[in-house]
C-alpha cells in the first residue's frame, strides 16, 4: 500500500470528481478505489486522511434523494472522522442567481437533513470554483487533520468485507427497499387506473401504459442491488453515486 496520504473524493454523477482529481493533481490517470481496497488499506495500517465531499450548488437536484446520500455519507465517515471531511461546493460557474446559491449553502450547513451533523462534528464547508488554487486549497485543508479510519473501513475490516453488514449497506438496503415498496404501490395504483380508464380513451390508456412500463423497468436496477449487496458485489463508487 502506498505510504503518501489518501484522500476519498466522492460524490454523484456529474459533480466533478475526476475534474477535482485532475486539476488538483495534474494527472488523468488516476483510478478510482472501492469499498474493499478501502478495508485492506485499514487492515495494514493505512488510514485515510480525510474525504472531499464533492456538492452541486446548482440547484437542480432532488431533496429527498440528496437527503438520502448524506446519510449514506455519514454512514461511511462515522461520527469520529466528521473533522477531517471537507465538502467542497462545485458547479458554481453554473450559478445564476449567486445570492441564491449561497442561501441554499447556508441552508444546507443549518440543516440537520443534510450537512448540519457533519458541519458541528468539525467538518468544513468550502467552495470549489474548478481552478487549481481552489482545488489545492481544500486537499491541504484536508491534508491538516490527523488520518484516521473511517467507519465503513473499520466495519469492513471487523466482518471480513461484507458490505451488506455494514452500516452503509444496512442503510441502503432500506432505501432501496422502501423505493420499491413506494413504486411497487405506485404500479397497483396505475394497474387499477388503467382497469378504470374506458376501451376508447386511447390517449389517457396511452400515457397511463407508459407510465406503467417506466415502473416496472426502473424496479430492476435497486433488486438487483440489493442481490448484489447480498452476493459482496456492490462498489464503494456504486455507494457513493446511489439515487435511491
Amino acid at each position: 500500500m502506498s505510504s503518501h496520504p489518501l484522500i476519498a473524493v466522492i460524490g454523484v454523477n456529474g459533480v466533478g470528481k475526476s475534474t477535482f482529481i485532475n486539476i488538483a493533481s495534474g494527472r488523468n490517470d488516476l483510478g478510482v478505489g472501492h469499498g474493499d481496497y478501502l478495508g485492506r488499506t485499514f487492515s495494514v495500517g493505512q488510514l485515510l486522511q480525510g474525504v472531499i465531499l464533492l456538492q452541486p450548488v446548482d440547484g437542480t437536484r432532488v431533496y429527498g434523494t440528496e437527503r438520502r446520500r448524506n446519510r449514506l455519507y455519514e454512514r461511511i465517515c462515522g461520527v469520529d472522522a466528521y473533522r477531517n471531511i471537507v465538502v467542497a461546493t462545485t458547479i458554481w460557474s453554473t450559478v445564476v442567481d449567486q445570492a441564491a446559491a449561497d442561501q441554499r449553502v447556508q441552508q444546507r450547513i443549518e440543516s440537520p437533513e443534510f450537512w448540519d451533523s457533519m458541519v458541528q462534528g468539525g467538518a468544513r464547508v468550502m467552495k470549489h470554483d474548478n481552478t487549481q488554487p481552489s482545488a489545492l486549497t481544500i486537499v491541504r485543508a484536508v491534508l491538516s487533520q490527523q488520518a484516521r479510519p473511517l467507519q465503513l473501513q473499520t466495519e469492513l475490516v471487523g466482518n471480513g468485507y461484507d458490505l451488506s453488514t455494514t452500516s452503509v449497506g444496512i442503510q441502503l438496503t432500506t432505501d432501496i427497499k422502501a423505493m420499491i415498496f413506494r413504486d411497487t404501490s405506485r404500479i397497483t395504483e396505475l394497474e387499477e387506473e388503467l382497469r378504470r380508464t374506458a376501451a376508447d380513451n386511447a390517449a389517457m390508456r396511452v400515457r397511463l401504459e407508459g407510465d406503467l412500463n417506466d415502473l416496472i423497468g426502473k424496479l430492476k436496477r435497486p433488486e438487483d442491488d440489493i442481490e448484489r449487496l447480498k452476493q459482496r458485489r456492490v462498489s464503494f463508487a456504486r455507494i457513493c453515486l446511489s439515487t435511491y
